[in-house]
């Protein structure tokens, strides 16, 4: 009976830990369709004057990683538990997280405007931290594997853009 009233508890959390966990490819919508329109009205990916990826190359990088991140909050939000997918989930909004912080650093070196910068705050960092604290509150973890998961993140985060513009260069 108590492990009934229990589970009924936790469901309504789970929920609503779902629509979040959907927020990822969402915010990456918000956050890299501000980076494909630019790059798509000036012809590419360019850093420092230098041509990094084409149009072309860029948008099909963009689309590996919604894949991958639609992918990966289908399987989080399917299981709805502590597990390898809301550890792999959480690891990458970590680097989601990271990311925004990134956006906000290349903007203030910039000394203005850089690609991204717009919708750093609300896609990259609101989201990001609220997702988060949600999934603490909501016990799919603990302090100690938010730890882990934003070490992890930072260490993932160049490597995985890395893979992505290779695919990008690759494909396109």
């Amino acid at each position: 009976m108590a492990t009934v009233q229990a589970a009924s508890s936790v469901r309504p959390r789970l929920h609503i830990a779902r629509w979040w966990i959907w927020g990822l490819p969402i915010s990456f919508l918000v956050h890299d369709g501000e980076e494909a329109i630019v790059i798509v009205n000036e012809g590419g990916l360019f850093r420092g004057g230098e041509l990094i990826l084409t149009t072309s190359q860029a948008l099909a990088a963009m689309g590996l990683e919604l894949t991958s991140l639609s992918l990966l909050a289908l399987f989080a939000a399917r299981a709805a538990r502590p597990g390898w997918a809301v550890r792999a989930f959480t690891v990458m909004l970590a680097a989601w997280t990271l990311h925004g912080l990134a956006h906000l650093a290349s903007g203030v070196a910039a000394d203005g405007y850089a690609l991204g910068v717009v919708t750093a705050v609300p896609a990259c960092l609101a989201y990001g931290c609220l997702a988060l604290h949600r999934l603490l509150a909501d016990g799919l973890l603990d302090r100690r594997w938010l730890i882990g998961a934003l070490v992890g993140g930072a260490a993932l985060a160049a490597p995985l853009l890395m893979l992505v513009h290779a695919f990008g260069r690759l494909v396109a």
